[in-house]
C-alpha cells in the first residue's frame, strides 16, 4: 500500500530540486486514516511516466503499480502521528470538504430573493394605494 507520509517544502528558485528527507528502514509501524486519494491539482497536458526520482504532481495508485511492477492496495493511508525526531515533512492535511457552505450561500440568495420580492409588492402596493386614494 502507499503511504502518504506529508509534504516538503520546494525550492522557489529550482524546481526539480527536493531537500534532504530521511526515510526510515526496516520495519515501520505507521499510524494514519485511509483514503481514497491523494488529491488533484490542475495539470496542464499529459503526465509524465512514472520512474525513480521523478516528482509526481498527481498520483494514481494504478499508475504506480504498473510502473513499479507490485500489486498495491486500492488506497492510501495518510499518515496522521506524530512525526519522528528529524522528520522534515509536513503533515498538515485539508480536511474533507463536506459542502455545507455552498448550501448556506445558497439559503441567504433565497431568503435575499423572497425579502426583496415582499419588499417590491409592499412599496408598489402602497403606491396603488395612493393612486386610487387621489
Amino acid at each position: 500500500m502507499l503511504v502518504l507520509r506529508g509534504w516538503l517544502p520546494r525550492d522557489p528558485r529550482e524546481y526539480g530540486r527536493l531537500p534532504e528527507y530521511a526515510t526510515p528502514a526496516g520495519t515501520t509501524t505507521v499510524e494514519g486514516i485511509i483514503v481514497a486519494g491523494a488529491g488533484h491539482v490542475m495539470q496542464l497536458g499529459a503526465a509524465a511516466p512514472i520512474k525513480p526520482g521523478a516528482i509526481v504532481q498527481n498520483l494514481e495508485v494504478e499508475d504506480m503499480a504498473r510502473a513499479s511492477g507490485l500489486r498495491l492496495a486500492p488506497y492510501f493511508v495518510q499518515q496522521s502521528g506524530p512525526p519522528a525526531p528529524g522528520d522534515a515533512l509536513v503533515r498538515d492535511w485539508p480536511a474533507p470538504d463536506t459542502g455545507v457552505d455552498k448550501h448556506r450561500g445558497y439559503a441567504v440568495q433565497w431568503y435575499a430573493l423572497a425579502a426583496m420580492a415582499a419588499l417590491f409588492f409592499v412599496i408598489t402596493g402602497f403606491r396603488s394605494g395612493r393612486k386610487q386614494v387621489e
